[in-house]
């Protein structure tokens, strides 16, 4: 396996895994919206992964 093959075997597997995780702070965020507006208060695990991102 060359050098350019695997450096895009870890640039793949690397994108994929930050829109992954991007995904999953914007799905946190409006769970943060939606309990701290509709249900009148924000879940507090969800404040607390947005404060340590």
């Amino acid at each position: 396996m060359n050098q350019v093959s695997l450096r895009k075997k870890i640039d793949f597997i690397l994108g994929r895994f930050l829109a992954l995780l991007m995904a999953l702070m914007t799905l946190d965020v409006l769970w943060g919206v939606f309990t701290r507006y509709a249900l009148g208060n924000q879940a507090s695990w969800s404040e607390e992964l947005q404060d340590f991102s």
